[in-house]
């Protein structure tokens, strides 16, 4: 055999092999992919995805975009650079989240806006999102090692108003540290007083003082592991105590169930519950916290209590002067106003186009006299029975004995609208014997009706009972006169809105075409000339039927202006 043919031989026993190895090579690669000549796993990190599809291992950059509606925009914006500003957490029905595809061992991503896919969903095999997650949470764990490891070299030890390290040191296989930052001023003065003209005792005659103020503003913060930390926050110029923090912390890891534990001063942050007492960031807090995550659950635990903040109150003629005081709607005076009946009762609303009440001037309050129950009276009482309805024997009644009130000392009534205000709230029933008239000028003689009471049958007031929804005389109460806070208040200084609260600090005094609730409940219809204005004037009409600045009461020209 020639030299040529051996070569020529060689070569081709060694492509024979090097055919061989690769087809072997190739078989067991599928094999351990799972029967497929390409691999996905191992390509795919050289194909991002395209922008407009879900990614489910999204980068973490940070953009100074707001957002856009571009098919192309990959669902960052500006919120986390400033996250105040973050256009999509603001709209609470973005949802970014997953669930089970229709393919067994599948996954589905997606970002919508209630039913609308704001990026085309991403559908993933279960298998490929458990390698790719393993792999992404290990990078990330990494470079989290690295950042937590080069930011505590340098951790407050340079610069101006740089920390002291009080407590830099490892422990085992536990770092502790503990460090403060901050200032503390002393300031001196000699103060010379000549004190001959006022000294009372030999102890007060010098006439030298030092005088020496101190300030100190520092803050302490440490922590014991990549788990505990502790922050003390002191300042002796500080306005409330609750300014003056102590907080200590408990993180979890990524995958515990108790991701968080404070103890001190902490705040409660609940989603949609702005509108609770404790909803939002409140820092005067004072007690304990737990954040347990159960899946996509979160659970929060609070035992706390809340601090108060002590203010001053500068009050003229009976009101606040300055500080605009604010009254919920259900806060109504209670047990103050009362219808006499029904009749009265129908003829007071709605009020005429000069914001004046109609009555009927065949049924008016001639004679009346009012009683309480009383347990015991030497003289001026008489025993009777008071019906809810003294010409239906069958009505709501309360019998007992009955002293007479004083008219213009314990009440005023008022004979033409059939109301009567008492002078304090009654601490037990009333009850009234009435007749009715007609009116021309003047109260006729002569009862025009049969009202069915006498000293024997009374007609009940109010039940002996502080008025709830459930006593017989509630719809007789008064339930739209609100206390201004004071009485004899004069109108030029008087400001009133009516305002809605729809939670998160977000207060509306004007609906959404514009129009205020002051206009829309009926005490802003004019100008101060008294000219009818679409819209009103932004201010009170200064009606009797609406403010009693004497007593300083607001009265809403509706009976139940709130519950509808």
């Amino acid at each position: 055999m020639s030299i040529t043919a051996k070569v020529k031989y060689v070569k081709s026993v060694l492509r024979f092999l090097l055919s061989f190895t690769a087809i072997f090579t190739s078989i067991a690669f599928c094999e351990s992919e799972g029967g497929d000549f390409v691999s996905i796993s191992s390509v795919i990190k050289f194909y991002p995805m395209l922008p407009q599809l879900i990614d489910p291992f999204p980068p973490q950059v940070k953009t100074l975009s707001l957002k856009s509606s571009h098919p192309f925009w990959n669902g960052h914006s500006i919120g986390r650079v400033v996250s105040k500003a973050n256009a999509t957490k603001k709209m609470r029905k973005i949802k970014r989240d997953n669930e089970a595809g229709l393919v067994d061992g599948t996954i589905l991503m997606y970002h919508r806006y209630k039913d609308t896919d704001l990026q085309l969903p991403a559908v993933l095999t279960i298998n490929w999102y458990k390698q790719i997650a393993m792999v992404e949470n290990t990078r990330q764990e990494f470079r989290e090692y690295f950042i937590k490891k080069l930011s505590k070299k340098s951790h407050g030890r340079s610069g101006a108003g740089a920390g002291i390290s009080l407590i830099n040191t490892k422990i085992g296989e536990t770092d502790v540290e503990l460090n403060i930052s901050g200032n503390i001023s002393v300031e001196g003065a000699l103060v010379f007083e000549e004190k001959d003209l006022i000294t009372t005792n030999l102890r007060e005659s010098k006439s030298w003082d030092l005088e020496i103020e101190q300030t100190q503003r520092f803050t302490i913060d440490g922590n014991i592991g990549d788990r505990f930390f502790v922050k003390i926050k002191q300042d002796s110029e500080a306005d409330f105590t609750w300014e003056n923090d102590l907080t200590i912390e408990y993180k979890g890891q990524k995958n515990d169930i108790l991701q968080k534990a404070e103890a001190g001063n902490i705040n409660l942050s609940l989603e949609g519950m702005d509108a609770v007492n404790l909803g939002g960031a409140n820092s005067s807090l004072f007690g304990i916290k737990a954040v347990h995550q159960l899946g996509p659950v979160e659970v929060q635990s609070v035992i706390a209590r809340e601090q108060v903040k002590k203010s001053e109150k500068t009050m003229e003629g009976g009101a606040e002067s300055g500080t605009p005081t604010s009254i919920n709607d259900y806060n109504f005076i209670t047990d103050r106003y009362f219808f006499i009946d029904n009749n009265f009762k129908n003829n007071f609303y709605p009020l005429n186009e000069t914001s004046q009440h109609i009555f009927d001037p065949n049924y008016v309050i001639g004679d009346v006299e009012l009683y309480q129950r009383v347990i015991n009276a030497e003289t001026g009482f008489i025993q009777a029975t008071a019906y809810l309805d003294p010409l239906n024997p069958l009505s709501d009644s309360l019998g007992g004995t009955w002293l007479k009130l004083e008219e213009n000392v314990d009440y005023t009534i008022d004979r033409l609208l059939g109301f009567v205000r008492f002078s304090s709230t009654p601490s037990n029933a009333i009850a009234i014997h009435y007749t009715t008239t007609s009116y021309d000028g003047q109260f006729g003689a002569e009862p025009t009706s049969i009202t069915g009471t006498n000293l024997n049958t009374l007609k009940l007031l109010k039940d002996e009972y502080p008025s709830t929804p459930n006593s017989p005389t509630w719809p007789l109460m008064f339930k739209n006169v609100y206390s201004l806070g004071g009485s004899n208040i004069e109108p030029s200084g008087l400001e009133i809105d009516i305002v809605r609260d729809l939670g998160g600090g977000d207060e509306r005094t004007h609906n959404e075409t514009g129009i205020s609730y002051l206009s829309i409940f009926g005490l802003d219809s004019e100008n101060e000339n008294h000219q009818k204005v679409d819209g009103g004037d932004g201010k009170i009409d200064l009606y009797g039927s609406l403010l009693n600045l004497a007593y300083g009461e607001l009265i809403l020209p509706i009976y139940l202006p709130f519950a509808y």
